[in-house]
């Protein structure tokens, strides 16, 4: 689960529910799209764009709400939250 590109456009949606990203913290320069990066990866909190099959554990994911938080809430949080 999580963000993929929507064909060549630099623009993402989530992959479970088809709705488009409606935040963004692109590194400066990204998302470039070089060489087909249809994924979002986490680099020194920032975001960028690459290849599905870069190994990276830092994706960017979809998770539900935390207790309390409106579906249109934006925070970081951690595994620990979860």
């Amino acid at each position: 689960m999580g963000a993929n590109e929507v064909g060549d456009t630099n623009t993402f949606k989530w992959a479970s529910t088809g709705q488009m990203l409606d935040f963004f913290e692109w590194a400066p320069g990204e998302p470039n799209g070089s060489g087909k990066e249809d994924a979002i990866y986490l680099h020194c909190w920032d975001w960028v764009d690459a290849h599905y099959d870069f190994y990276s554990p830092h994706s960017i994911c979809e998770a539900p709400p935390l207790k309390g938080q409106s579906s249109g809430s934006h925070q970081n949080i951690s595994t620990d939250d979860m």
